[in-house]
């Protein structure tokens, strides 16, 4: 009888690269609509963005690895794309590929979008962050919410109660009644230290719903979306199938080392009836490329800018009372490296989503780096992030 003969793990991850890889497009070129990169990646010095292959490189080491189950790299220079990278898979079960601008579940990288749209509303004169809510949601005008501020809840220096509430949610038939319940609790305030949660944005979508006059769905579609050329960005469940079949299946690890399984269908209907604003709006990582692009300062083409530069500067600042430090959440985002010495250009900033996708930019050096996936529970967002504030030093 023969002997078996044990293949190391690392050797049968790259024979499968391998095979996966025969027909993918040369590594220094972007992959067609609907192909992969190829899992072996070597920039020339000529290329632009050769003095970021090892980033690239890791990048497409995971995904040759199948941690995450698919995934998708932007990179950008001074506002112009210098590498794109697809690869794995959106759906594994029925076997599709991860496409260019497959459409993602933003779920936490929604905060910044809704935080957008209320300085929007400032810059018409509608609100001001250090307004109490209460003047816009009587809900929380009794006595136990204090003179609690649009301020407090963007900056998370005060949190509601958690979100993840599956009897509240039942309960509610709409994000505003969702609210109207969770307003029957305690605000947690701690001052200096900042916590998160994503109660805080839901209410202060529902906020910009009362203040707008129209359903805050709307209000992102016609004051961000359009404007900034947000094609594939929808706070609603798209019906069209062609949309459906963009949209990426949601996975999380399996214990026992046993891989990822499958916990939302991407072509299924959301649990939730109504729009669940802190994890509710999709995008692709070219979408979410122009909203980064956008705070870093940068019009688009032949357009108006959509806020003053006084509301723009106001959306990287902390909030009153917390340090500038790395780690802080400023008004609109979070604090990813030191403020430039010239103090008028915004320190690094970005946002990380619960699905491990993370987006991150550095005005002064012009960067941004944007890395979607939808596989929860993995470790390659996380050491991207870390990866990517590094560059950032």
């Amino acid at each position: 009888m023969n002997a078996v003969t044990t293949i190391p793990r690392a050797l049968v991850f790259a024979l499968v690269a391998l095979v996966l890889s025969l027909n993918s497009c040369s590594p220094a070129e972007e992959a067609p609509s609907g192909k992969t990169t190829s899992y072996f990646i070597k920039l020339k010095p000529a290329h632009p963005a050769f003095e970021y292959r090892e980033l690239i490189k890791r990048v497409a080491g995971w995904a040759a690895e199948r941690d995450p189950v698919g995934s998708e790299l932007i990179i950008l220079k001074q506002g112009k794309p210098i590498f794109r990278g697809n690869w794995g898979e959106l759906d594994r079960e029925r076997q599709v590929a991860w496409s260019k601008n497959t459409i993602c579940r933003l779920r936490s990288l929604s905060n910044p979008i809704l935080t957008t749209a209320l300085l929007l509303l400032q810059d018409k004169g509608k609100l001001a962050l250090n307004d109490p809510i209460a003047e816009y949601l009587p809900e929380f005008g009794v006595a136990r919410w204090g003179a609690l501020t649009i301020a407090e809840l963007c900056g998370l220096t005060a949190t509601l109660p958690t979100a993840d509430n599956k009897d509240l949610l039942a309960r509610s038939s709409d994000l505003c009644g969702y609210i109207e319940l969770l307003s029957k609790g305690k605000p947690h305030r701690q001052a200096v230290n900042q916590r998160y949660s994503e109660s805080n944005f839901n209410a202060l979508a529902c906020l910009i719903t009362r203040v707008s006059g129209m359903p805050v769905e709307k209000f992102l579609e016609e004051r961000i979306f359009k404007p900034l050329g947000m094609k594939d960005s929808r706070s609603s469940f798209g019906s069209s199938d062609s949309w459906r079949r963009r949209l990426a299946s949601t996975y999380t690890v399996s214990g026992g080392g046993l891989g990822y399984r499958r916990i939302v269908d991407g072509s299924a209907e959301p649990a939730i009836p109504y729009f669940h604003a802190s994890r509710g709006i999709y995008s692709t990582v070219e979408d979410y490329a122009r909203f980064m692009q956008f705070w870093m300062g940068a019009a688009p083409s032949g357009k108006p800018a959509l806020l003053s530069r006084k509301l723009l500067k106001l959306g990287h600042q902390t909030p009153r009372g917390v340090p500038f430090r790395e780690g802080a959440y400023t008004n609109v985002w979070k604090v990813y490296g030191a403020e430039p010495l010239d103090g008028k250009t915004p320190a690094p900033f970005g946002y990380f989503g619960g699905d491990e996708s993370v987006a991150l930019a550095s005005p002064e050096k012009g960067l941004v780096f944007i890395y979607f996936t939808q596989s929860r529970g993995g470790d390659s967002a996380r050491a991207f992030e870390n990866l990517v504030t590094e560059l950032f030093r």
